[in-house]
């Protein structure tokens, strides 16, 4: 890991690229002297690791006090033989995707793993936020104790008892702030100005990235400091925190400047027109136009009407106009800055997490009938937003009114069903793969253009419940001339949807 790291910034120069501080640690700990000039540093470390790479390492005895047994809850168990072996499946690459319904019914079951796996949990844990939320609270002393050996999982652990602000390093100092926000926001902020004025901008940027995380109105008038701070970017990233807390002053002062362009009219249509030149207070409000320009690719004063709106928080809209988010909506996509206007509520939606929007956006963008334009991510995200419940309904009815098969890659129903951890129901279970199922028996040509299904069924493996097995494993068309060009892709998702049955099946034995 400290050798690849060391060649990334060997490849983009220290001149581009800052030596990160859990690497400037572990090479203190091996004696590089950290206060020479980088490119003296990364020199040295290269020569020293690169010579490391090809000797064995004896592995230091461990001097300090180890944990106490732990008693194990009379009513866990820990994992049978075969629950592990299927484990062993999942880490070693065969169901990679799996790993998250494991632990999810692993603790449903109040069962343990045996320790020898939690290295490779921790490791997971580090990518999937979400699956160390569930898996956290759960851990026992001997867990908590092993994550403090390896400095790379620190930021899974808590902040550790007794741990002091003025005595910790930066990387202590952002553990500390980021759990402390949590509980107690007005105490952490307090800890944090106390030393603000001292920082180097990088680390002030790494601290409101922390507190982006969690931000709450208290946190409005420490904002407000810190966007006129010396540096450029540490002013454009308060102004921009600020723009995400409606609640706050900023917030209104900068619907004030948007709203004079756009204008409601009767049967709620509106008006949308560029102003006739730019407010001279842009960068005030956390926009720069050069990223703004790149990032909706247009010219600079509908690129500033989008950066203002991606930052407004949509229940402003509907104040404003009088009108419900489905009309909203359907008129800035309507107007003559549709795609940017699009561009600009997709984040808007995403910053203020505003479900009731993101339900709207989607179906809307469900009726558009278009390719779906949206990142990866942002589907993502805006998929996260909506319920099982509304995810199921929007996919299934589409699949039932416009025919079981989705031609189209990039329509945005192909593309959430595409993503992995969205339960589908039966409804929809059935309805995808019974189409495809049937479409497989009446065709007689191999379309190129349904390539997609491949991954489709590989989503499907994840997704559907895995009850359906028996459904699912009988009356294929083997005997349809494009069989063997499915076959594979076929039998991977019985395989994984039959796993996961097992699975489940083997967690809930005693």
């Amino acid at each position: 890991m400290i050798w690849a790291e060391l060649a990334r910034i060997a490849l983009i120069g220290t001149d581009q690229t800052a030596i990160p501080e859990n690497i400037m640690d572990v090479l203190a700990a091996r004696g590089m002297d950290t206060t020479s000039s980088a490119d003296q540093l990364l020199l040295d470390s290269a020569a020293v690791f690169n010579q490391m790479r090809k000797a064995g390492l004896i592995i230091p005895k461990h001097e300090g006090t180890l944990p106490a047994q732990i008693n194990i809850s009379p009513t866990t168990q820990i994992c049978s033989f075969r629950v592990i072996r299927m484990l062993r499946k999942i880490l070693d690459g065969t169901h990679p995707h799996a790993l998250n319904e494991f632990l999810l019914h692993m603790l449903r079951q109040d069962k343990q793993l045996p320790p020898e796996f939690l290295p490779e949990i921790f490791e997971a844990s580090l990518k999937d936020a979400a699956m160390w939320e569930v898996l956290s609270d759960r851990l026992d002393e001997r867990a908590r104790w092993l994550i403090q050996l390896n400095p790379a999982w620190h930021g899974l652990a808590s902040p550790a008892e007794g741990m002091d602000w003025y005595s910790t390093g930066p990387r202590g100092k952002k553990l500390l702030f980021e759990h402390l926000h949590k509980s107690e926001p007005e105490q952490a902020i307090a800890l944090l100005e106390t030393e603000w004025s001292l920082l180097d901008f990088r680390l002030k940027l790494e601290f409101l990235e922390v507190l982006e995380k969690n931000l709450v109105p208290s946190d409005e008038a420490f904002l407000d400091d810190v966007k006129e701070d010396k540096r450029k970017e540490v002013r454009l990233k308060a102004r921009d925190l600020l723009a995400s807390l409606p609640s706050s002053s900023f917030s209104q002062a900068l619907f004030d400047q948007i709203k004079p362009f756009f204008e409601a009219h009767e049967k709620l249509v509106v008006s949308i027109r560029l102003p006739d030149e730019l407010p001279s207070a842009t960068e005030d409000y956390g926009i720069d136009l050069t990223k703004a320009k790149k990032k909706f690719g247009s010219g600079v004063k509908a690129s500033w009407v989008a950066a203002v709106v991606s930052r407004i928080a949509p229940s402003f809209w509907e104040e404003y106009l009088s009108a419900k988010p489905r009309n909203i909506i359907a008129a800035f996509y309507e107007s003559h800055l549709g795609d940017v206007l699009g561009q600009a509520l997709v984040a808007a939606i995403i910053r203020h997490q505003n479900a009731d929007w993101a339900e709207q956006l989607v179906r809307h963008e469900v009726g558009r009938g278009l390719a779906n334009t949206w990142a990866v991510a942002d589907v993502r995200k805006v998929g996260k937003l909506l319920s099982p419940a509304t995810f199921n309904d929007i996919t299934y009815y589409y699949l039932q009114y416009n025919g079981s098969m989705l031609e189209e890659e990039n329509h945005i129903v192909t593309r959430m069903l595409l993503l992995r951890d969205f339960a589908w129901n039966e409804q929809l279970s059935r309805m995808v793969i019974e189409g495809f199922r049937q479409w497989m028996s009446e065709t007689q040509t191999f379309f190129w253009n349904l390539l997609h299904y491949q991954r489709i069924l590989e989503s499907a493996a994840y997704n559907i419940p895995p009850s359906l097995i028996d459904a699912f494993s009988r009356d294929w068309p083997y005997h349809s001339p494009v069989w063997p060009r499915w076959e594979a892709a076929v039998q991977r998702f019985l395989r994984t949807l039959s796993f996961r049955k097992d699975m489940i099946t083997a967690l809930q034995e005693k």
